[in-house]
Parts: structure tokens; sequence; C-alpha cells
């Protein structure tokens, strides 16, 4: 729930931006006043930007659903019109190859919340104009359009395609070891498209991580794959059981892998019965170097760690590189999987058809096979959970008579990684007011500039935060009052928020009032109006 409102807010600060003509780099809706970065957020812009009158005319919301629903079938569409394009297969192993890439486990557990990882359309179209590249007959035509889109792509979600790139590197290691390019046209259109895609992504890269609330890197704890997970059922597909597939994931959203065992099989068969290929020697080693790199900074299986070193420590140093979490390399593996699907389903065609001599049944048996070897991923619905009510009090309005101009709002308590309401609140209300903390990645504060999640707690954050968790009322002293009014100010907090029918909410009405006096209630919250408190300094 939280990473959908997460990415709500991104897609409606963005119009927002735009439609005041703001940076559409920044936005100070959250983490009020600092603001926040949203280059070193996951803001999917380039998809944001576009469809800006759509977020506009009916919400975030109804952008965010379409994203959903559209990235993964244009990434279907994608993967089929590459594996047309550049595989000699029958159009069902193309069709069958594109569901699998566009459909498979890690992109039903990803669309669960994280558009920047569905949304993944321009991935096979980046590939197929890089190789025609690598064929060298219009380096430039070819060069200028692949870093076009690439640009765009930097845009959309820079972890897919830093994946992407990493995957690219390990095809063209064992390419070049079997061909040579024209290297004169390659080199030409490779440069083009290098020069074309830092032209137009230069100043957003250097607001990421040089420009106001950037960071140079966050922690994550370990996340790589079990390796149970691997040829594991993941939690939405036919049959599945959720609780064991969630005993070997991080979390429902981070399914990345859940191949099974068919299909893994099917990939091996593939490998070994056409192993003179050299496109089935290049997508064998994408997969099974992503898998290794998957595995994070120990192997583990089940659960248990086995004392056997993973490769991350190969990479866990490395800039930008350090950021990705390991678990997501299998990401990669799977178009290269639904590759070797399709050409071993060809395969299998030809062969039968060798044999009988027609050409129905081997196209028959080939894709009654592939439909079994994919019975095991294939998805199911996602869970629907009904969207938390938006209080009146934003959806009438009626906080325009409480927060003045360059004023904010400070939920109770405030959100954060864990709870991120308060950013629908600014939605039913068109952006009309900031909030204090949120649900972001800023920097730390620290002379490395680390990142964290959300913003750096105050006295006063931290204390509703504790009255929440504890659920009963926690008494404060004379200093403490004086230093939530400083808060307050430092904030611009004109608006103390909170909805009557939050979790613990008696017990922080209590609190609340007990520093900042009774509350009022009004369009389903208690409203602390602090702008006399603070001298109008909110």
């Amino acid at each position: 729930m939280q990473d959908q409102q997460a990415f709500e807010w991104y897609l409606g600060a963005t119009a927002h931006n735009l439609s005041t003509f703001s940076n559409p780099l920044s936005s100070d809706l959250q983490n009020f006043p600092a603001g926040v970065n949203l280059m070193a957020n996951a803001a999917v812009l380039g998809l944001g930007v576009p469809l800006t009158p759509l977020t506009l005319l009916a919400g975030p919301h109804v952008t965010f659903v379409l994203l959903e629903l559209l990235g993964l079938a244009l990434t279907a569409t994608g993967w089929y019109w590459m594996t047309r394009r550049w595989l000699p297969v029958h159009p069902v192993a193309a069709l069958l190859a594109g569901a699998l890439a566009g459909f498979g486990p890690g992109m039903v557990s990803h669309a669960n919340g994280h558009p920047n990882f569905v949304v993944q359309a321009l991935v096979p179209v980046i590939l197929d104009r890089l190789l025609r590249v690598l064929a060298g007959r219009r380096p430039v035509r070819d060069g200028v359009v692949l870093g076009l889109l690439t640009a765009w792509q930097v845009l959309i979600g820079e972890e897919v395609l830093l994946l992407t790139a990493i995957g690219v590197l390990v095809a063209a290691a064992v390419w070049l070891a079997h061909r040579r390019p024209p290297w004169r046209p390659v080199l030409t259109g490779l440069g083009l498209g290098a020069l074309v895609t830092l032209v137009l992504v230069a100043v957003p890269l250097w607001w990421q991580f040089r420009g106001p609330q950037s960071y140079a890197s966050i922690w994550h704890p370990p996340a790589g794959n079990d390796l149970a997970q691997l040829w594991g059922r993941a939690t939405r597909t036919v049959g599945a059981d959720p609780w064991a597939s969630a005993a070997v994931s991080m979390n429902r959203t981070e399914e990345n892998s859940f191949f099974g065992v068919p299909l893994l099989v099917a990939a091996a068969a593939t490998v070994v019965l056409l192993w003179r290929s050299v496109l089935v020697r290049v997508l064998a080693a994408v997969v099974l170097v992503s898998c290794w790199l998957s595995l994070g900074e120990e192997l583990t299986l089940h659960g248990t760690p086995l004392g056997i070193p993973g490769p991350w420590a190969l990479l866990e140093h490395v800039p930008v590189v350090e950021n990705v979490l390991p678990t997501r390399f299998t990401l990669v593996a799977l178009p290269a999987l639904a590759l070797l699907l399709a050409l071993g389903a060809e395969g299998l065609r030809r062969a039968v058809e060798r044999y009988v001599g027609t050409p129905g049944p081997g196209l028959a048996l080939a894709t009654v096979t592939a439909v079994l070897v994919l019975l095991p991923v294939v998805p199911t619905p996602l869970v629907v959970d009904p969207r938390p009510v938006v209080p009146a009090f934003f959806t009438e309005g009626r906080w325009r008579d409480h927060v003045d101009e360059g004023g904010s709002v400070l939920a109770a308590p405030p959100p954060n990684v864990a709870d991120a309401r308060a950013l629908e609140w600014q939605a039913a209300a068109r952006w009309g007011f900031p909030v204090v903390a949120g649900y972001f990645v800023g920097p730390d504060g620290t002379e490395e500039r680390g990142g964290q999640y959300g913003a750096t707690p105050t006295g006063l954050t931290t204390w509703l935060a504790e009255v929440a968790q504890a659920g009963t009322e926690v008494p404060v002293g004379p200093s403490e009052r004086a230093g939530f009014v400083e808060d307050l100010r430092a904030g611009r907090v004109d608006a103390v928020v909170l909805p009557e029918d939050r979790p613990a909410a008696a017990a922080l009405r209590d609190s609340i009032t007990s520093v900042f006096g009774a509350p009022r209630r009004l369009g389903g919250v208690y409203l602390w109006d602090v702008r006399e408190l603070t001298d109008g300094q909110g």
C-alpha cells in the first residue's frame, strides 16, 4: 500500500510541478520546507510528464492503475515484437516468450506497487536498436535513436536500465568471443548514442547526485535470493502456497525469480541440445550470471545460511551498483529464459516436422509442451485492498480556512515508510498544501552524504510516532513542549491533523491536547490550528 501511495504522490507532484511551471526535478510538497529531490527517488518522470493531462483530469490513482495495466501488457508486447524480429521462431513461440517476459512472476510481484519495474516496454526496443547498431548498417540514425530511447528509460527507471546494461555486458562478452562486429560503424553508433543520452540527461543526473536533497548512496539490508526462490513458486501463481513463497522471499513486491522447476529444466535442455548456437550460449550466460549475482552476500537455502560467500562482495562497494538490491538481478534472467523457451519450442517444432513431414503436429506438440512448462508461473489476480477514506476536511476544502499560503500540515503521526496515507490527502486537496516529513529517500545529514528513508526525525515527530506505536498517552515536560513549538515553526506548520478513525487516535488526541490544547472536530479529523501558537511563523 505505501509504495502505491508513494508512486501516486510522484505522479501527482510531477503534474503539479508542470501545471504551476515549477522545477520538475524537485518538490516541497513532502518534507516541507526542505523538499524532496525527485530525481534521487523513483519518481518515474518519463511516465509522469507525458501522462500529466490524465493525472490532472482524473487523479494520480487512475494514472497509477493505467501504468500497472499497460506496463505489463506493453512489456509483453515489446518482447513478442523483438522475438519475432530477431529470432527465427514461429509466432506462437514468440507469443509465449512475450507472455513470460511481460507477465512472469517477478513482473507480477512488482505490480503490487512498483511501476518503475512494471513498465519495461522500452527495454526490448532499446535492445533492438542496440542490435541494429552492432549490425553497423546505419550507425548515425541507429545511434541517435538508441540515445533517445536510453535517455527516456533513465527518466522512467534507472535501475531497470542499469540491470539491462549489466545483462548486455555479459551477453557482449560471450558474443564477442565468437563474432567480430564492424568496429568503426559500431563505435560510431555507440558513441553517438552515449552523446545523445548525456546531453538529454546531464542536468537531471547532476540534480540527482549533486542537487538539493541529494545523497551518495543508501544502505540496504542483505537482500539476496534464497536458492529455493529460483525454482520455487511465487505467491501470485496458480496453485502456489503463499506462506512457502513468503518464507524464501524478501516481501511480496520482491519475488523476483520463482521460475519453477519445469521452466528451468526446459531452459537447461534447450541449452544442451542447441549448444552450437551462439545465441543460446549468450542467453545461457545471461541467465547464469544474473541468477548468481542475485544470491547476495551469502548463499541461503530455505532461510538457512550455508556459510558459502555469495558474489555480492564483488559489487557491494561499486558506485551506483551498490544501491541495487541483489534479488532484482533475476529480473534480467526472466526475458533471457523467455527467449530460450522460444528457441526450445522452435527446435522441438522443427524436429517433429522433419520426422513426420508435415507442419501441424510439430507446432501442436511444441505449443502444448511450452504451455505445460509455463503452467507453474501462470499468474493469478493481485489482491486489492480498500483504499483508506480521505477525511472530508480535505475532500470538501475545509483545510483552506486553516492553512495559509506558505504554511504546511503536520499529520499525526507524520507520514513515513510504514504509513503514507497523508500523501493521499494532498491529492484530494489538489496539492494545495505541503506536509511535514513523508515517504521518500533523502540525505541523512552526515558528511558521507548517505541516504535514508524519510525525513530526519524531530522531537515532535519522534514523540508522535512513539504515541502511535504505544497506543497510550505519552506525557512530556515543559522543555519538550517548548521544543515542539520550535519544531512547528521550523516546519512552518499551520495545522496539526489527526483523522478520527486512525489507529491509536484516542492516545494521539489526548497526547497532542496536553501540549497544544483542545482540538476542533471538523470533517472527520481532530484539528489543532496552531497559527496563534507559532505567532504566524507556520
